[in-house]
């Protein structure tokens, strides 16, 4: 953690993710007022439950497509931690 960073806090099934350790998620595929744009992730597992998360979004414009790129850390913790911390 950074000081003055975000710290976002969300709840999934982090104990079947970190069995599964998934490498990709996607495409996913919109339209958006005549256009298209495809969405993807890449999961880099950095440690047993931490894992970094790249984001692609490529979409369609006026000029041509273009592609953005957006990553974010990530640690999975067990269901029964959160619970643990309250």
């Amino acid at each position: 953690m950074h000081p003055g960073g975000i710290v976002l806090a969300t709840v999934r099934d982090y104990d079947r993710l970190v069995r599964e350790r998934p490498t990709f998620h996607g495409p996913a595929f919109y339209e958006d007022v005549g256009r298209r744009r495809i969405v993807h992730q890449v999961w880099d597992w950095t440690g047993e439950r931490r894992y970094t998360m790249h984001l692609y979004i490529t979409r369609e414009t006026a000029a041509g497509w273009e592609c953005h790129h957006f990553t974010s850390a990530f640690h999975a913790l067990p269901s029964a931690m959160p619970t643990r911390a309250f």
